[in-house]
């Protein structure tokens, strides 16, 4: 048997520990008693930028120089130097430069007293720089969604599109730095500028920056025609004398670019692809209160060519007095409807917006862990979608009533609809069940696909929210000579009699808890009434209370 000796146990366990503090990722160094290097792995060699070889009996605090702010930290200073001097071990931040790029390095010292008694130093080293990087990162992504909450709000406060222009303008500049900024709307001659568009800048250099764009304004113009061209921000250094540095931001709504920001700068300004995807975001929201304001300037153009047509009719009905009393009755009625719409859109509107402020606020004030960030973002999506329908449907009234509704009449395969809409709305709600029935002969119709399929859309949706208690929806489909017959039918609350004579006018609901407590802006089956009687058919419903309702309506077929 061969017995090895002291001296070769403890060289290979030496081998053995060496080789497992090489392999970790941290950077350690073992001092001698003087405080110089007397072993290290390899991720120590990295982080110096020499080899072992290079680097063994010199001093680590000159081999790992370290700053406190701008200032080099002493050799004296050095954590190696305090724990053999003083015995004192700790863990402690400090700045490091090593071939031209800043780090962030995290030191752990520890004291070792081998046998002999002369102590020495374990030194661990962590570079925590992507730590401080992601924590800065989230600091801007914190700043730049404060700016777009005060952007969203203080656009939609504002009375006009020109305001909302000006406000942002100014909360941009005073947050990101530019001193000077200048919007045109694409309305307003926005292929040139300048005396025209609308400015921002509150200092006598803006002044003066802004006297020279005005005199040579070529350089608004350049920008502005780049970020209508490209639908995106666009930036550029000393793109003229005056100007050092110019950011230009395209306002969209959908796909059209209806307004330009551009923001000027006499010294050089940093930019990089996150500024410029926080600029667009900017620009998006901006359009989309653009947008939502011109809805609403044509709302209330045709609320005034309403209130003229009442005027007008009422004068002409003065003569007689039978007729005039039927005139202020309709007027009463009007009135009645006006305030009923008031108060149901304010209603209808706020609801959403509320749940939208407040888990948004929520989510912007505490921190949350993935999952209750997915359940908050899924009420605010769901909560959003209903904003939209309900704008949707508004809007869509109007283009029908003013007649700018357009259809494109085509093949439509009525049973392969059916079921699309069973799929989806089967998939959103699990207590209900859709069955589908179509005849296996069923002919084709002639008909807008996306019109029909917003019927369905809003026939489904109807059946599954006033049936609270689930149950079965039979979505059913057959041939009737000429015309197509397609009926949704539901096991919910039902309708009374009284109410559906009534039912597919506009805001018309029935009034009772039940409704009151499932919503909704009686707008809805106006529409399907609208749609159906455009492409030639018609709508009817039959109910019982407390059984369920069944809607129809009817398609021709295609010849």
């Amino acid at each position: 048997m061969v017995v090895e000796s002291p001296g070769a146990e403890l060289r290979d366990t030496y081998e053995k520990l060496s080789a497992a503090l090489g392999a970790v990722s941290e950077a350690v160094a073992w001092s001698n008693e003087s405080g110089e290097l007397a072993w290290c792995n390899a991720a120590f060699e990295s982080l110096a930028g020499a080899s072992k070889a290079q680097m063994m009996g010199r001093p680590l605090a000159e081999l790992l120089p370290l700053y406190c702010g701008a200032e080099r930290v002493g050799r004296e200073s050095h954590p190696v130097s305090i724990a053999l001097q003083d015995g004192i071990v700790d863990t402690a931040t400090f700045d490091y430069q090593a071939e031209g790029k800043a780090r962030i390095l995290e030191l752990s010292t520890r004291l070792v007293w081998p046998t002999e008694g002369r102590r020495s130093v374990v030194l661990t080293i962590h570079d925590i720089t992507h730590v401080h990087d992601r924590e800065h990162l989230v600091f801007e992504q914190r700043l730049f969604l404060q700016l777009l909450k005060r952007v969203t709000e203080a656009s939609n406060d504002a009375d006009s599109e020109e305001q909302a222009l000006h406000t942002v303008l100014e909360l941009v500049c005073r947050q990101t730095g530019w001193p000077v900024g200048h919007a045109c709307m694409s309305g307003h001659g926005g292929q040139c500028v300048s005396r025209d568009g609308i400015w921002h800048g509150d200092s006598s250099r803006c002044e003066g920056l802004r006297e020279a764009l005005e005199r040579d304004p070529g350089v608004i113009r350049e920008m502005g025609e780049a970020a209508r061209a490209l639908a995106r921000p666009h930036f550029r250094q000393s793109p003229s004398a005056a100007v050092a540095s110019a950011m230009a931001i395209p306002v969209l709504s959908g796909r059209e670019v209806v307004a330009t920001l551009v923001f000027f700068s006499d010294t050089a300004v940093g930019c990089d692809n996150d500024m410029l995807h926080r600029m667009a975001q900017i620009g998006i929201q901006l359009g989309r209160v653009v947008e939502r304001k011109r809805a609403e300037n044509e709302l209330r153009q045709a609320h005034a060519e309403l209130e003229t047509r009442v005027v007008e009719r009422t004068t002409e009905l003065a003569a007689a007095n039978e007729a005039l009393q039927i005139e202020v009755e309709e007027r009463r009625k009007a009135e009645a409807l006006k305030d009923e719409l008031v108060a149901t859109v304010s209603h209808e509107l706020r609801t959403p917006l509320s749940s939208l402020l407040g888990f948004t606020e929520l989510m912007l004030d505490r921190e949350f862990d993935a999952g209750q960030q997915r359940e908050f973002l899924e009420i605010i999506h769901n909560e959003t979608l209903r904003l939209t329908q309900l704008i949707n449907d508004f809007l869509d009234l109007q283009r029908i009533e003013s007649g700018r509704m357009k259809y494109s009449f085509e093949r439509l395969d009525v049973g392969r609809l059916l079921r699309d809409a069973a799929a989806l709305y089967g998939v959103d709600s699990s207590h209900h069940r859709f069955a589908i029935e179509v005849g296996a002969d069923l002919p084709a119709a002639e008909a807008d696909a996306d019109r029909i399929r917003q019927v369905l859309a809003n026939l489904c949706s109807n059946a599954v929210k006033f049936s609270p208690e689930g149950g079965v929806v039979r979505i059913r489909a057959r041939a009737d000579g000429g015309m197509i017959e397609v009926s949704v039918q539901d096991e919910g609350i039902g309708i009374p009699a009284e109410v559906i004579p009534k039912l597919f006018q506009k805001f018309s609901r029935a009034d009772n808890a039940d409704t009151r407590r499932i919503g909704g802006t009686g707008l809805g089956l106006a529409l399907i009434r609208e749609i159906v009687s455009a492409h030639g058919g018609h709508t009817w419903v039959e109910s019982t209370p407390g059984v369920g309702s069944t809607f129809f309506f009817t398609l021709p077929v295609l010849v």
